[in-house]
């Protein structure tokens, strides 16, 4: 392996790791510096001999037919540093198991450092600044007197701009511009070069390009931190390289807080100045317990205009890092296969998965390659669903959405991935429209997270025999998951009766007679609700009225109605403002001409012969099945790999005469428990229960199976088509399956695939006006149902873009990473005086406008904050929204026509992410018009009335505020308006 990662004294970890297994002190002395590596969790001599012969790495570990389970909570899609955009190194993601995960699959992406990163399109290995701050968000930090952070072509160095950077402070204050990653420290030597343009340096002020190991708390409050060489984990722990002209930060020996300060050399006012800085050589000033793992990459890079009671003033252009021999994804990945699992134990594993494709993502499970012609790569990682299929492991297709788009989402039925992840709004109404198609495809929840691990985020419960990477994809691709966020503390276990103790394998439908009418599904939730939550029972993705909880748990037989030849129902626990706790797998049930009322069948498992091909292109479980009413015969196609041993279960009321598999009789088992322990074909019916209990072993991939209620011979034919393949459950959606949109009296993150009408201008408030427009306090808001959406998208802009391009007008308003609700980005106006806002001119002016926003007030002073407006298309004010001063904090809004303003009793919250919801309609021809509010999920009805606003319609909509004089530090993010009602 390859040692070219930092200088000596950096150490190679690989012979450090061999050198202590051979029972040897390996020491480095380097000056007076001497330290001793403590011990770690090796991968011994022979495991790595066992590598070279081994075409993957990967949890082995056959079961038996009935092996019992327990629970694992895992995350099914985790980067770390091996990622271009991922900050955490695979230490620190072992921090995990802190939270009570047991697995994580480190899904690194495409390409490993080589990968372009969402921010920048351009790889860590290379990274520039050049004439736009795409994928350089501007940001301050400390007391700010004055700021400029803007883009000039006048002067510039190359290219068509340079970003001017100044900050005047009456005590330290920054303007900066930072990008999230550069390269790691097995790529050879780094190198910096910059061209800055200096105007003024006051004494104690300064102008600096910084790196940061860990993170950078100037530009992070709570840094993701970083695992020594030693093998220290240290969350948290950050370490900064700063290069500066004149004075910025001070240096510090604190270990988990260090800053090392360099001269950046020297300048001549009103010129550029050319520097080049080698990073790897100052990697090696950091005392060797602090020195950084050698696969931790740089992150959050600046450039900073520091004022500290004076002024720096400056231009910076022609920016770039770069790796001079940076590592292929091949090394890359052979590498972190050997390292991956130093921090195993019993409990908890972290699995070397991948993130497929530079586009359409996708996640192959298994990727614990030791050769270089083992590595893939895929421009569409939807191209690499089959080849992981063939492999023998299931896929899943990532984030719905995002790198791919809904509508392709719903119309290649998830490309055939046999996952996909629902734990976003939009994933879950494309989920629902798949199911609706029939298909059946498994739905997980994962962070997706790049900064290590959180509390209260998403995971996957799987209930398996062991830890081994065989199991959980055998329980996982069957379906016995749930999904929960991380700290529940509950257990779902959704199956068909109470009878049943474990999940059900919701891979596999259950096939039942097309004369009935309703089948019964039993939910119990073990703990972890509260009084205001809700479980809501959804069929064919229409949500049942919600139901409370009884005693933090739920333990409810539901019986469903079959009104279609297809059905299948899932369950969702969600919170009173509507986000969801925890979610089931759906459950289908398919409809068999002529099959006699009583009578019902499934699979209850398929057990490889390897515990490999859990997959839709080889497992399928029942393909074919009939009933031969003359004749009181039961035949069933299984298709699955050869050798596999298939359970059944039959719900009789008739005992069997014999069951044959392949047209052999198979032999009775004396007992349940010998039925359980056989690993052939064999059968037993349970008279008390009326459950025929059948294993049926493959010869080869398609096995019949016939059970004989009348001792007549057994027929000839192929069973004719009754129940179509599992992955096609029935060729008739039970509703049309792309179009989604909310269920009144649910919460309105749950939708279902039904298109409803369109809100239209004439539509009446929600509760009548009062008596005047002056300002009142209200009560606590009721429980309002809440609208379906409808109507037509006018924009949006999560901020992702890393930019405000989007937006017609702004002002001190910035894209950040400090404070966000969803994804990397968020909005952000700061300003201790000036105004700050956004201005987006809708495409035309527009009668109805629901508006909707996340917010979060960091700060605000003795003064009103407004947090939006609806203008005219020429600017003229309608509505202003905003937040009363800091010690009330009331939500209101203020009538810009009439000048009369309305206050709630609505708190809101400083420091926290609310979410916010505001419908205008303005009749044009009489000028009358009316509001309706929602907060947190929730109607407000003070803030939902009639309002006189004119007869202008409204043509352009206000972020944050307009006005100056004082201060504010308000983030935004997940803005959204439609003309109907805008869902999650």
């Amino acid at each position: 392996m390859k040692n070219r990662r930092l200088r000596q004294p950096f150490i190679s970890r690989t012979e450090y790791r061999v050198e202590e297994f051979c029972g040897k002190a390996y020491s480095s002395t380097v000056g007076e510096s001497r330290w001793r590596a403590r011990p770690m969790l090796l991968i011994t001599v022979a495991m790595l001999m066992l590598l070279a012969f081994l075409p993957l790495k990967n949890g082995i570990g056959t079961v038996s037919a009935e092996a019992a389970g327990q629970w694992y909570k895992t995350d099914t899609h985790v980067h770390s540093s091996v990622s271009s955009d991922g900050y955490a190194d695979i230490g620190i993601n072992s921090l995990g198991q802190s939270l009570g995960y047991n697995a994580l699959f480190l899904t690194d992406h495409n390409g490993g450092s080589n990968y372009p990163a969402r921010s920048t399109g351009a790889t860590v290995n290379h990274v520039t600044f050049e004439d736009s701050y795409m994928g350089w968000p501007a940001g301050t930090y400390g007391t700010i007197g004055s700021t400029t952070n803007a883009l000039t072509s006048n002067p510039h160095h190359t290219g068509n701009n340079s970003v001017h950077m100044a900050t005047t402070s009456s005590s330290y204050g920054e303007t900066f511009v930072y990008t999230q990653r550069g390269p790691n420290y097995r790529n050879g030597d780094i190198i910096i070069k910059v061209s800055i343009y200096p105007v003024r340096i006051d004494p104690g002020s300064g102008l600096d390009v910084s790196v940061s190991i860990g993170e950078d708390p100037t530009v992070v409050r709570n840094p993701t931190g970083y695992t020594t060489q030693a093998g220290v984990v240290s969350p948290g722990k950050s370490t900064v390289l700063i290069w500066q002209l004149g004075t910025t930060r001070s240096p510090s020996s604190d270990p988990n807080a260090r800053v090392l300060t360099y001269p950046l050399g020297s300048y001549t006012l009103n010129t550029w100045n050319n520097y080049t800085i080698n990073v790897t050589n100052a990697l090696n000033d950091i005392p060797l317990a602090d020195r950084p793992m050698d696969y931790t990459g740089l992150s959050r890079l600046k450039m900073t205009a520091a004022g500290n009671n004076g002024t720096a003033d400056a231009y910076f252009d022609t920016y770039s890092i770069d790796a001079l021999t940076p590592e292929t994804p091949q090394s890359e990945y052979i590498y972190r296969t050997g390292v991956i699992d130093d921090f195993n134990t019993s409990n908890f594993v972290i699995v070397p998965s991948y993130e497929m494709g530079k586009s359409k993502h996708t996640n192959r499970f298994d990727f614990g390659i030791v050769q270089a012609s083992q590595y893939v790569s895929y421009t569409n990682g939807s191209d690499g669903i089959l080849p992981t299929e063939q492999g023998g492991y299931p896929a899943q297709l990532n984030h719905p959405g995002f790198t791919i788009t809904d509508a392709e989402t719903v119309s290649t039925q998830a490309h055939g991935a046999d996952i996909m992840e629902v734990r976003d709004p939009n994933h879950i109404v494309d989920w629902d429209a798949i199911l609706q198609q029939g298909v059946q495809v498994i739905g997980s929840w994962s962070a997706d997270l790049h900064d290590g691990m959180a509390v209260g985020k998403p995971a996957t419960y799987i209930y398996a025999p062991s830890l081994g990477l065989d199991d959980l994809m055998h329980s996982l691709y069957e379906g016995r998951v749930y999904n929960a966020l991380n700290n529940f503390s509950g257990r779902l276990i959704f199956n068909l009766s109470t009878a049943s103790v474990e999940p059900f394998a919701a891979r596999y439908p259950v096939f039942v007679p097309a004369s009935q009418s309703t089948a019964n599904a039993h939910l119990q939730i073990t703990t972890g609700l509260f009084s205001g939550d809700r479980v809501y029972w959804l069929v064919n993705g229409t949500a049942l009225p919600g139901e409370p909880p009884s005693g933090g748990g739920y333990n409810v037989t539901k019986s469903i109605s079959l009104s279609s030849s297809t059905t299948y129902v899932r369950v969702e626990a969600n919170t009173s403002s509507g986000t969801r706790r925890a979610m089931t797998q759906a459950i289908f049930f398919v409809k068999v001409p002529s099959l006699p009322a009583g009578m019902s069948y499934y699979v209850d498992r398929v057990t490889t012969s390897d515990n490999k091909d859990y997959t839709k292109l080889k497992t399928k479980g029942i393909t074919a099945s009939s009933w031969n009413a003359t004749n009181s015969l039961l035949s069933v196609t299984l298709t699955d790999p050869a050798n596999a041993l298939v359970s059944l279960r039959v719900t009789t009321p008739s005992s069997p005469v014999s069951v044959a598999v392949d047209g052999t009789n198979s032999p009775q088992a004396a007992s349940l428990a010998a039925f359980q322990a056989a690993t052939n074909s064999t059968w037993f019916f349970d008279s008390g229960a009326a459950l025929l209990y059948v294993k049926a072993l493959h010869a080869t991939s398609v096995a019949d199976v016939v059970v004989n209620f009348s001792g007549a011979p057994l027929p000839t034919a192929t069973p004719t088509t009754a129940g179509a393949p599992t992955n096609t459950l029935t060729n008739t959606p039970t509703s049309t399956p792309v179009v989604a949109t909310s269920t009144p009296g649910i919460p309105m993150n749950t939708r279902t695939a039904t298109l409803t009408a369109t809100q239209t201008s004439t539509r009446t408030p929600t509760n009548p006006p009062g008596p005047t427009n002056t300002p009142t306090v209200t009560s606590t808001p009721t429980d309002t149902p809440t609208p379906p959406p409808g109507g037509s998208p006018l924009f949006s802009d999560g901020f992702e873009s890393g930019n405000l391009s989007l937006w017609s007008q702004t002002s001190q308003m910035v894209v950040q990473q400090q404070e966000i609700f969803t994804g990397l980005y968020a909005a952000r106006g700061t300003t201790t005086g000036a105004a700050a806002y956004a201005m987006k001119q809708l495409p035309s002016p527009q009668t109805d406008v629901f508006y909707r926003m996340r917010f979060k007030i960091v700060s605000q002073g003795a003064n009103w904050a407004y947090v939006e407006r609806f203008r005219t298309a020429g600017g003229t004010p309608l509505i202003g929204v905003y937040v009363t001063q800091s010690t009330v904090g009331k939500l209101g809004y203020r009538n810009d026509v009439t000048g009369a303003s309305t206050t709630s009793s609505i708190t809101v919250t400083r420091g926290a992410w609310h979410d916010l919801q505001v419908h205008l309609h303005v009749d044009t021809a009489t000028g009358t018009g009316f509001t309706e509010t929602w907060f947190d999920g929730n109607f407000v009805p003070a803030l939902s009335k009639s309002e006189g606003v004119g007869t202008t319609a409204t043509g352009k909509l206000q972020l944050g505020d307009a006005g100056g004089g004082y201060a504010r530090d308000i983030a935004f993010d997940d803005i959204a308006a439609a003309t109907g009602f805008v869902g999650p």
